[in-house]
């Protein structure tokens, strides 16, 4: 298990100097600007606390290494209340209409937080035991690492401003993570000690650097939608409702 640890590590290295986060933490842009892509992050944020709920976490089992799962899904779980909290802090939890709400999470702009979440869970759901459950967590978790680092000195810089508290993209959810069991250095420990066949190192691998490979795309896809609406306040252009749904099925215009 070494040698994916240390896959892992060297992926993390490279993905802490990926643009988004170089943008994000670029002290001559304004702070509410770099984190324009907030809205954008609520379909994964969601989807992604489903993730540990329904995919990852398996009650029944008994497996030592499953227990060790379900106890980190647990604790990853709840995250997206931190989130809630900051669209609150931000401003950005306004009122809309039910189909407005629909429409701006599935729109096209939002494609990459739903397919991140959709292949995540696809991944996941594949996955032939716990081990790889677990090389697939720590992959995640390393990226998570980065991104909480990042927001953090993004905050920092905000809340010289807001003099507001931030729980999602500051420092309470870099510490709770840090926090986390799966970090624990028995853990860590027992992670080194597991053996895998060469068969099963090559899966190890695949699984590495499927997700680093969907996280980097993710990241660079979060930069070009707050560079497109670099004011976190401004949402995409819904298309009108206006419109009688039996005849555009039918495809007879009114």
């Amino acid at each position: 298990m070494n040698k994916i640890l240390g896959l892992i590590k060297s992926k993390k290295q490279a993905f802490a100097e990926l643009p988004f986060f170089l943008h994000i933490t670029d002290k001559t842009i304004h702070p509410a600007t770099r984190l324009a892509f907030a809205p954008a992050f609520s379909f994964f944020v969601m989807g992604f606390a489903e993730l540990n709920e329904q995919v990852l976490r398996t009650e029944t089992s008994t497996d030592p290494i499953q227990l060790l799962i379900n106890q980190h899904t647990r604790e990853d779980d709840k995250h997206w209340m931190f989130f809630i909290h900051d669209l609150e802090m931000l401003g950005i939890n306004f009122e809309m209409k039910f189909a407005d709400a629909l429409k701006y999470l599935f729109h096209k702009d939002n494609l990459p937080s739903r397919r991140i979440i959709y292949s995540l869970h696809a991944i996941a759901s594949r996955l032939a035991n716990p081990t790889q459950k677990l090389i697939m967590i720590e992959a995640i978790e390393a990226t998570a690492d980065i991104f909480l680092k990042s927001t953090d000195v993004l905050i920092q810089d905000l809340k010289k401003s807001t003099q507001m508290n931030y729980m999602y993209f500051g420092g309470t959810h870099l510490t709770l993570d840090s926090s986390h069991s799966i970090h624990d250095g028995q853990i860590q420990d027992i992670m080194e000690s597991i053996e895998l066949t060469e068969a099963q190192e090559q899966d190890a691998i695949a699984i590495v650097e499927q997700v680093f490979t969907m996280f980097e795309k993710f990241f660079s896809e979060l930069l070009d939608y707050a560079q497109k609406y670099p004011d976190f306040q401004e949402f995409p252009n819904f298309p009108s409702t206006q419109f009688n749904p039996l005849m555009e099925l039918s495809g007879v215009s009114a």
